[in-house]
């Protein structure tokens, strides 16, 4: 992180990293926390309003728009009708790799961001959103919760990916 504060402007997603929807969900995170300005305002917003915002940020913010699309990670616009994209797309279809910002998936990021908290206030690693601390999650250590005014994209594709889609392999 320290590396990519100083030296990042966007987000870093290549189709190398893996299937296009992580490259897709790290800049729609990436996005949506750009759309919003925290967590707890990410959360507060209608799924509406909150699409509308991320829609202000692909249209003001070229190089992160840019940046998606070259790499074949096309933007479906809120209006579910209209298509930004380059010369190649890796993913058939929004839910395995296209940046999507309809009204349900944005209800759907909410939903994660909420079952992430929610999980980790039930094992008592965080207060709430003003507790004021970090959230960061380690990939196998749940005792490194912490919350923060801004979730890690990273760490929240993560979880989406271990608990969301049921992709734990490790039992515990």
């Amino acid at each position: 992180n320290t590396l990519c504060d100083t030296n990042c402007n966007d987000v870093a997603a290549f189709e190398m990293l893996g299937p296009p929807r992580l490259s897709k969900l790290l800049y729609e995170g990436e996005i949506l926390l750009r759309a919003a300005g925290s967590t707890e305002a990410l959360l507060a917003m209608t799924p509406e309003r909150l699409g509308a915002a991320a829609l202000r940020v692909v249209e003001e913010e070229s190089g992160l728009r840019r940046a998606a699309i070259s790499v074949g990670i096309p933007i479906l616009l809120p209006d579910g009708d209209r298509l930004l994209r380059g010369p190649e797309i890796k993913a058939d279809n929004p839910a395995d790799g296209w940046v999507d910002l309809r009204r349900a998936h944005m209800a759907q990021w909410q939903a994660w961001i909420g079952a992430m908290l929610e999980e980790a206030q039930q094992e008592g690693l965080v207060e709430g959103l003003a507790s004021g601390s970090g959230y960061r999650r380690a990939f196998n250590e749940r005792g490194s919760w912490q919350l923060p005014e801004r979730f890690d994209v990273g760490e929240m594709v993560a979880w989406i990916f271990r608990t969301a889609d049921e992709g734990e392999r490790i039992k515990e």
